[in-house]
């Protein structure tokens, strides 16, 4: 019976999450009522509470939902063997290709959790910079199998440089302006993965045969 209830708890906080995930595609977190994620979730605002103290704590669980998910994708996508027989073009595009998809698809999430830490620093956690350095990590080890090729000084350096360049222009293309907003048009998502491509390999100064960086 205990499990039978704990089951049907954890259900009922999962439909709250991904409501509240549906809501943030119309509006921002600020803006959101409980009543109407508990609507949405099909669950009482009294059934809300029990579960949640109010919108921080469900802030708090939405954030450990995305990156409980983010993980579990990143793992396999940045498995090494997956990588170390591709070409080096093909790896960089590939890697970028990854965050780009990552970040077009979590946008919604993303926009609330940035505007939230860039609000209230203090609101970051440890665990939070160090899983963010771990996306930074995964994605260096993959394209540094090409260091012997990059003519940067510091083939390292210039890699986290490359990968905050293409976090950037996500954060800020993908993310952060909404489509309503007047501004550049927005390229293809193959077009973009291209041009973040050609601007990644710039940074670190990538040559190989019939690549002009």
């Amino acid at each position: 019976m205990l499990k039978a209830q704990q089951a049907r708890s954890r259900a009922t906080e999962e439909r709250i999450l991904a409501a509240t995930e549906t809501l943030l595609a119309d509006l921002p977190f600020d803006e959101l009522a409980v009543a109407g994620i508990a609507s949405m979730a099909g669950v009482s605002v009294g059934g809300f509470y029990a579960r949640f103290e109010g919108k921080n704590a469900l802030l708090e669980a939405l954030h450990s939902r995305y990156e409980d998910r983010r993980t579990a994708r990143l793992e396999d996508a940045f498995a090494l063997d997956r990588w170390i027989d591709r070409v080096t073009r093909e790896r960089f595009r590939g890697v970028i290709a990854e965050i780009v998809d990552l970040m077009a698809e979590e946008r919604h999430v993303l926009r609330t959790f940035l505007l939230r830490y860039w609000s209230t620093p203090e609101d970051a956690s440890g665990a939070f910079a160090d899983r963010l350095a771990g996306l930074y990590d995964a994605a260096a080890h993959i394209l540094l199998l090409d260091r012997d090729l990059m003519r940067a000084d510091d083939p390292e350096e210039a890699t986290r440089a490359a990968i905050a360049v293409v976090m950037g222009a996500c954060r800020d293309s993908l993310v952060m302006k909404p489509d309503s907003v007047p501004g550049h048009p927005r390229l293809s998502r193959d077009a973009f993965i291209d041009y973040l491509t050609a601007a990644a390999l710039g940074v670190v100064g990538l040559h190989e045969p019939g690549v002009t960086t």
